[in-house]
């Protein structure tokens, strides 16, 4: 009857833990070593150990990713195939209308493509490795800001061009503009809705709180979390730029066919500075919060570099404290 009890005292101290986020093997050791040894509660082996923590990765660990990455995969699937269909429809009608802001918004898009592939991949990539999808997602999201600023650059450059003559020549066509503009706005909105319905889930927000609520909030497990959030970001401020620059689309489509006395082309050349100001700023913004991440990934690694430093002290004193603990039984 003793033996009966002290094995199912020794079952319900190896339990594994209940998965706090989408990779918690080292998150859930971590919470296994926090938990007081009693000598003899349980004669399982380290085999065992193993068998069980593997068996709680892949029963509990993989949901949460599994949900969220097929949430995240049809946002960008979305926002791939839209952007990558108004892109080719709009090239010939930049070059037909001769707007500078019309084919600063389709190179643009072509970037925001681009991007949206490369995201894409960084969400869909299977690795057991927190410590490697995290920095995968911020290599993706640093390329998609550095492109989005060096397209938006480029923009800017030929609009103080224009600026600089006196009198441009004016060449370009409201109408084509303004339904572009338009067509902008909607493929804009269908984005923004997808992002809306699948861009966030509720084990996001467990998982930060459990997470904080351990002190373990910079193991690899939530810089990944991090990461791929901030991956996310990057894709949105690509959309809400998009955004910004059809609502000026369709401003100087209408105030070109509400002014014909208006130079086109001088007015086109401002509502390229009004659009690129806006997606530097929100640049800026990113690039701060990828350097913050990175930091963190930086600190994990050498927090894990730490503790790999001191793991076979501790499994020697472990290994002594079992024998002790035979002998006294």
């Amino acid at each position: 009857m003793r033996s009966d009890d002290a094995r199912s005292a020794g079952d319900a101290t190896n339990a594994p833990p209940r998965c706090a986020s989408p990779r918690s093997a080292s998150h859930a050791a971590l919470l296994e070593d926090e938990t007081p040894a009693v000598c003899g509660a349980g004669d399982a082996s380290p085999a065992s150990h193993a068998l069980l923590e593997n068996d709680a990765a892949a029963d509990g660990c993989c949901c949460c990713r599994n949900e969220r990455c097929t949430n995240h995969a049809k946002v960008l699937t979305v926002a791939l195939v839209l952007f990558l269909s108004i892109t080719c429809a709009q090239f010939g009608l930049a070059l037909l209308a001769r707007s500078n802001t019309l084919l600063v918004d389709c190179a643009s898009m072509l970037v925001d493509s681009a991007t949206y592939a490369g995201n894409l991949w960084a969400v869909c990539r299977e690795t057991n490795d927190p410590e490697d999808a995290a920095r995968g997602a911020l290599v993706t999201s640093g390329l998609s800001i550095l492109v989005l600023a060096a397209i938006t650059a480029w923009g800017l450059s030929g609009a103080v061009q224009d600026l600089r003559r006196r009198h441009p020549p004016d060449r370009v066509n409201a109408e084509i503009v303004l339904i572009l503009g338009i067509f902008g706005l909607v493929f804009d909105a269908a984005t923004l809705l997808a992002f809306r319905a699948w861009g966030h889930t509720e084990e996001d927000d467990e998982t930060g709180i459990e997470l904080v609520g351990t002190g373990e909030e910079h193991d690899f497990e939530d810089i990944e979390r991090t990461a791929d959030e901030m991956n996310m970001c990057s894709a949105f401020s690509h959309v809400a730029a998009d955004t910004i620059r059809s609502v000026t689309s369709v401003s100087l489509g209408l105030l070109i066919m509400l002014r014909p006395d208006l130079n086109g082309a001088k007015w086109d050349a401002y509502a390229t500075l009004i659009v690129t100001a806006t997606v530097l700023l929100g640049s800026v913004h990113l690039a701060v919060d990828w350097c913050r991440v990175a930091r963190g990934l930086a600190r994990a690694r050498r927090r894990a570099e730490i503790l790999s430093k001191l793991t076979p002290r501790r499994v020697f004193e472990e290994s002594k404290d079992s024998e002790e603990c035979g002998s006294l039984v």
